[in-house]
């Protein structure tokens, strides 16, 4: 009895788990694919050649073609995915090239509206 509990305690627990979204590291000169979004932007001069001054020569792009409709997720500055809408404009240091002046707004947060 106390296993058939666990199991259903382990199995309400992973249907109501938000959907994960794995990123995967990329060079900035490869074209982000379609249904995938950046995330971040990093700099790797060993695995993207040189950069300098700073400038991010590698991206973070996850997949989000895949997604349910109310997903959320964190994306750097870009057009808008096709059935998605912008929720809000954060700031996050961390993240997409650190809020500046110019841009105080780094990151956005969508979610899927449509498919």
């Amino acid at each position: 009895m106390i296993r058939l509990q666990m199991f259903a305690i382990v199995s309400t627990l992973l249907c109501v788990a938000p959907a994960q979204a794995l990123a995967k590291a990329v060079c900035s000169s490869v074209a982000t694919p379609a249904g995938w979004v950046i995330v971040n932007w990093m700099i790797n001069p060993a695995q993207c050649g040189g950069s300098t001054g700073g400038i991010q020569n590698m991206k973070e792009i996850v997949q989000i073609s895949d997604k349910p409709i109310g997903f959320q997720i964190r994306i750097c500055p870009q057009p808008l995915p096709a059935g998605w809408k912008k929720i809000d404009e954060v700031s996050d240091a961390a993240k997409c090239g650190s809020p500046s002046p110019q841009v105080p707004h780094n990151v956005m947060i969508i979610q899927r509206v449509s498919k």
